[in-house]
């Protein structure tokens, strides 16, 4: 998925929270949450799925705030890590048979 195809696919936070895989969402949500409460900035990785395929992300944002200290947006980088996360997978399984 191209940058411009996620943006336009997520318009929402509520969006975005229905396409993380449920073992992971209420982990993200309360990452994000409690990040822009305390107007700190968040590092977090989580499965996601979209067109039926598992995808590891890894997410680093910040919340924008206004002059008052009240949230405006959030901005931040997320980065396809499929295919490290499945590396390590396979390095776990090869030196559990070892």
């Amino acid at each position: 998925m191209t940058a411009s195809q996620m943006i336009n696919e997520i318009t929402s936070f509520e969006e975005n929270l229905e396409l993380i895989c449920e073992e992971d969402r209420e982990r993200y949500k309360t990452r994000v949450d409690s990040a822009c409460v305390n107007k700190q900035g968040w590092n977090i990785e989580y499965c996601s799925y979209r067109a039926g395929q598992c995808t590891y992300l890894k997410e680093t944002g910040e919340p924008v705030l206004d002059d008052d200290g009240r949230l405006i947006k959030k901005v931040g980088l997320t980065q396809d890590i499929t295919e490290k996360r499945q590396g390590e997978e396979t390095l776990k399984q090869s030196h559990a048979l070892f």
